[in-house]
Formats: C-alpha cells, structure tokens, sequence
C-alpha cells in the first residue's frame, strides 16, 4: 500500500519539533550556562528554540494542506496537529520567558547569591548614577536599586583551582573606574580587567602583569589611569596605564619601596596627591602625603610633613579625601594610640587649630565622602557629617556610634552608600536616616 508523502513529512516534522522543544526545555532546566548569554550556551538554546518553532510550523502547515482534502478521513491528526501547536507555543513562551529574566527561582536555586546577603567589599557610583557593586563578582543595579537589566554579566565559579571571577576581592578592596567611553576598569586580587558598559569583556583590553597587591586607583582628566600596589619587577608604588590597558613608560613615580600607598587624588590642575605612608629612597624622609607632578616626580612646591625615623603602629593614613577647596583631610593613629584628624592646605601646609576638622579628633575614622554641599562625611563606627566650616551638622542623624563600623563611603547624588565590615551596602537619606526604600537586590553565583 502506498504512503502519501504528506503525513510522512508531517510525522517527520512533528518529530523533529518535539525532540527540539525536549532539548530546549531540559538545556534551559538543567544547565546554568544556558542562561549566560555571553556564552555559547545560550545560543545553543536558542538554536533549539528556533528548531521546534520552525517544526512545528511545518508540521502544522502539511497537516492543514493535507486535512483540506480529507476531512473526513483525518480528523485525527488535525487534532493532534493543534495540540501539538499548542504545546510547542506554550513551552516555547514559558522558555523565552525564562530566558528573559535576570535571576528566577530556578536560577537562584543553582547555587550561592550574593548583594542583598553582603559579600560586598567595593561600589562605584557611574555619571548616570547607576551603581556597580564588587565583592563576589560584578552587578550593576539602577539608581533606585533595582537589578539593572541593560548590564548581562553572569558570576561563575569553574572550580577550586579556577582563577575567580573579575571583580573577586578575596581580602583585598576591587578598585574601579568609570572612563569617558563608559566602560569600566576593575582592579581585583587577580587581575586588571576591563568592561563594557553591557556587562560583558572589552576585547581591546590588554592589560600589563598585575600588581600582587592593590591598593588605590584613580582615573586622571585624559583617561590615563594611576594605580598603586607592590610590584616585584619595577618594585615602584605606582604605576600610570592607559585606557587598552598598556602601561605608560613616560611615568615615573617617585614613590619608592618601603611605603604604603593608602589614597590617590587627582587635583584640578592634574597634579597627583598620594596618601600613606611615604618614603623616598632620594630624600631621607617620610610623609604621610606627598604631591606628584604629572609625570611622577615630586612636586618641589608643596610643603611635606616630614617624618623621620621608621614608622610608628597606625601611623600611615587610613582615610583620606580631597576637599572642594583644594585641602584635604586625613586621619591616622600615633605612637600613643590616640586617633588623629589632620587638615591640610593645598600646598601641604598641615593647619593648626582647624575648624574643619574640629571634632574628629579621638574617633578611630576610617572613611571620607564630600557631599554635593561641600560637607565632610566622616565614617568609623557611626557616621557623621561636618559643614564644609566645620561646625557639626546637628540635623545630621546618622546611625550612632558603636551600632556598624564603616569599611567604604560613596556619594550618590545626594544620598549616602555606606559599605560596613560585614560587606554589607546601605544607603542613607541626605539628612542620614537609612533609606528603607533602598534594598540591594541578590545575585545569583553559578559553579560549573
């Protein structure tokens, strides 16, 4: 008895679009990777996706020709065509539905997360006010702080003796930078890595062998970028890179062994400061702040704080920030114990007697943010907030002393996010109540 070629076709079709569909479903069920789509996973899925849509149309195509001529006799398959029609539109949908999302239950469930339970130990504020946070990998949530949905960036661990993702701090704080083009540079205890504004690799990016240690970074107004570290090669505290990563050889930092580079600063006229603990093997002297010129060298016209004989316990700075006056403030511990806030003038001249600093003294500080205002926002176990005179702000109602220690603070706008030492993110209002409608998002970790 001869067999038409219709229903063999159809029942070929049919065939294919369910072995499509299975694949597709179980891939996306089963495997992590499927949801990554910088990977080739998630094409891969697709692909099925596409397969079983295309089937299926085929199979129900050839069923209907063939149904219009005998209705009578194949009511069957036309059933069975429009049932399996359905089944692949639903399960379909029900795939790119959870392709689409971010982070679902079926996500979440794969393995660790990280933002909302902390694990966050470095947050950079972008020039659109969206956040990027380090810790556990690299996020990036809208200024509301909801999960940002232009940013695709998945965290994976490969196994023990894989290298963490980029934006692992592993003990050590992840520098970052935000250059003009968008993209972001992301300085971690493994490496100096680069990213595009999307969330996945810049490929141009080719970085120099990275410090074992970092320890500041800060992006000058050409986009050359100055990071500080120790460095076994050059064995020099800083070091000047460009923007695709090559290391620009016409800097000469004139910070030498033996110090600890604590904070960098990039002054309107691209002068450097640089705060630590400081020492020059050419002068026999150390500092707690010392000024560059452009191309490393010191600058003969800003007054040091000399310091001699070898550093005591706690006597390299342990926050530092530039003031909108050209000044700035650092604190530091003495020999003693006691907690010590200095002022300094633009041209390093430390100012007796401060009012701007009037206050802080006695209070073990280990984070500073200037406000939109021009106030100091001074954190240790408890923040709080100097006028840009330094008279107390009294309206000021931060968390009190003793109740968190502060690790990191961040202006946005003109709210305030606050890291504590448990990695934790909080952002308070501008008058230092906790924002309650700020709550960090979770985000998934994947293990392959």
């Amino acid at each position: 008895m001869r067999v038409e070629a219709t229903p063999l076709f159809t029942i070929a079709a049919a065939g294919v679009s369910v072995l499509a569909l299975t694949s597709a479903l179980i891939f996306n069920f089963a495997l992590p990777v499927a949801h990554d789509p910088n990977s080739s996973g998630s094409h891969l899925n697709a692909a099925f996706a596409l397969a079983s849509m295309a089937a299926g149309a085929a199979a129900a195509v050839a069923l209907s020709r063939f149904a219009s001529k005998r209705k009578e006799k194949y009511s069957t398959p036309i059933i069975t065509g429009v049932i399996l029609g359905c089944f692949l539109i639903f399960g379909v949908a029900m795939f790119l539905q959870s392709y689409s999302q971010s982070a679902d239950r079926r996500r979440s469930a794969l393995a660790a997360a990280w933002g909302a339970t902390g694990n966050i130990t470095s947050v950079l504020v972008q020039s659109d006010n969206k956040i990027v946070l380090a810790g556990a990998g690299l996020a990036r949530i809208l200024p509301d702080g909801l999960p940002d949905p232009d940013f695709n960036r998945i965290v994976r661990f490969q196994g023990p003796a894989s290298v963490p993702p980029l934006g692992t701090g592993a003990g050590d704080p992840v520098l970052m930078a935000q250059l003009d083009s968008g993209k972001i540079i992301v300085v971690d205890h493994y490496r100096i890595g680069c990213v595009l504004p999307g969330g996945a690799d810049d490929p141009s990016f080719h970085p120099f062998a990275p410090p074992d240690h970092s320890t500041a970074l800060a992006k000058q107004p050409d986009g050359r970028l100055l990071l500080a570290g120790v460095f076994d090669s050059s064995r020099r505290r800083i070091v000047r890179f460009l923007p695709d990563g090559s290391k620009d050889m016409t800097f000469r930092a004139a910070v030498l062994p033996d110090g600890h580079v604590r904070s960098i600063a990039i002054q309107p006229d691209g002068k450097i400061l640089v705060a630590g603990w400081l020492k020059s093997v050419a002068h026999d002297w150390n500092a707690r702040l010392v000024r560059l010129l452009a191309d490393g060298t010191f600058d003969p016209d800003f007054e040091v704080e000399k310091i001699t004989g070898e550093p005591p316990a706690g006597a390299a700075a342990k926050a530092f920030v530039l003031l909108q006056n050209g000044s700035s403030v650092i604190s530091w511990q003495d020999p003693q114990g006691a907690f010590i806030v200095g002022h300094y003038a633009s041209d390093g001249r430390r100012v007796p007697k401060s009012s701007v600093v009037d206050g802080l003294d006695d209070l073990p500080l280990t984070a500073f943010a200037i406000d939109r205002d021009g106030g100091l926002i001074a954190g240790s176990y408890g923040i709080s907030r100097l006028s840009s005179t330094g008279d107390r702000d009294r309206d000021f109602s931060g968390p009190a002393n003793g109740s968190w220690k502060i690790h990191e603070i961040q202006m946005q706008g003109d709210k305030i996010l606050v890291i504590d030492t448990d990695n934790k993110l909080t952002r308070l209002q501008s008058n230092g109540e906790i924002d309650l409608k700020f709550q960090v998002p979770s985000f998934p970790v994947y293990s392959e």
